[in-house]
This record gives structure tokens, sequence and C-alpha cells, in this order.
């Protein structure tokens, strides 16, 4: 069951990416934007780049003996894109979805990315992944990868005055409130890995995986 699912949820977030992609370089270039500054652009959003982390956890599980994507096999692996895909999912619900109302294709794309991959992998992590290995104190590691994303996206938007989501558009809002909107999204991360450990530290069914 769990090759099962995995596959369901790898064949419905690749199909999700792919669908996203053609939508969005097109639209992306007739907006004045160059081919390699679009394909940049896709892949600066943080929906993006942990579905596709999602996705790549899938091919590990299914494909082990893939070398390179042995540490996406490891507990603290599994349970960051749980906790990162949570954080794809509510800050979407919450923030985004009031500020723009898709359509066609590109309502298809927004729904599968943001609501149906987050149900799926959290389900899949929650009832075939749970080690019973994972500790608090893990956390910090946890919070790494989405701070080099926050680290790089500031960067970026400081060169090009382009930033993936309004709350980290300093030009707009200004930087003492985005400072206030990063700090706040990092606690609330922490609180989405402590769910995710909790689900793999607690759970009556956990066993081992390495």
């Amino acid at each position: 069951m769990n090759k099962i699912v995995a596959s369901f949820g790898f064949i419905v977030g690749i199909s999700a990416l792919l669908l996203q992609f053609s939508v969005s370089i097109p639209n992306s270039i007739n907006d004045g934007r160059s081919l390699i500054m679009s394909v940049v652009r896709y892949f600066s959003y943080f929906t993006i780049l942990t579905n596709l982390t999602i996705v790549l956890i899938y091919t590990a599980d299914l494909f082990p003996r893939i070398g390179w994507l042995r540490a996406l096999r490891t507990p603290i692996a599994r349970a960051t894109g749980a906790s990162c895909i949570m954080l794809v999912g509510l800050f979407y619900f919450l923030i985004l979805a009031s500020l723009w109302k898709p359509e066609g294709l590109w309502l298809i794309a927004d729904v599968s990315l943001h609501y149906i991959t987050p149900i799926i992998y959290v389900v899949w992590f929650a009832i075939f992944h749970r080690s019973g290995s994972l500790k608090i104190t893990r956390i910090p590691l946890m919070l790494i990868p989405p701070i080099i994303y926050l680290i790089y996206v500031m960067i970026r938007g400081a060169i090009i005055g382009e930033y993936p989501y309004p709350t980290f558009e300093i030009f707009n809002i200004g930087l003492t409130q985005v400072a206030l909107n990063i700090a706040s999204l990092v606690v609330f991360l922490a609180a989405l890995s402590a769910i995710a450990v909790g689900i793999d530290r607690f759970s009556p069914t956990s066993k081992s995986n390495s």
C-alpha cells in the first residue's frame, strides 16, 4: 500500500508541476521576461521547490537503488518535507488564496499544488513513514532548507526588485514589516516541524526507518 500511495503522490505531484510550468512560462514570457528568467522565476517559488522535493522523496522511496537520493529516505528529510508542504497549504489558504482568483488550468494547478499534494504527502508520511526516532532537538536542522530559501529570495529580490510573495515585498510594505513576516513564518514553520516530529515520534504505530 505504501508504494501505491507513493506512486499516486508522485503522479499527482509531477503532473501538477508540469501543468504549472506549462501555464507559467508562456505567461511570464508574455510579460517581457526571457525564457531563462522565466524558468528561474518559476523555481523561485517555495510552493514549486517544496512540491519538487516531495516528488523526489517519493522517487527515493519507489526506487531505493538510486544512491544519490539516499538522503531523502531519512526520517528527518521526510519530516522536513511534511512541515514544508504543510506550510505551503496553510500559507496559501490563510494568506494568498484571497489575493487572486485563478481559472481554468491555473485553478487546477493551484488546487493541486497547494491542497491536494500536501494532503497526499502528509497522509503518506503519517501512515507509512513514522520512524519513532526523531527528537524536538532536530527542529533547527529541519529549518535550515527554508531559511536558505528565504535568504535566496531576499537577495534575489534586492537585485532584481521582484519577490515571489507579497509578504516579502520590501518596496511596498517596508523592511520592518517584511522582517516581522519572515520571523512569523519561521516561528510558524518551527511549530509545523514540531507537529511533524510528533507524528514521527509519538505515533502508536511508529517503527524504525533508516
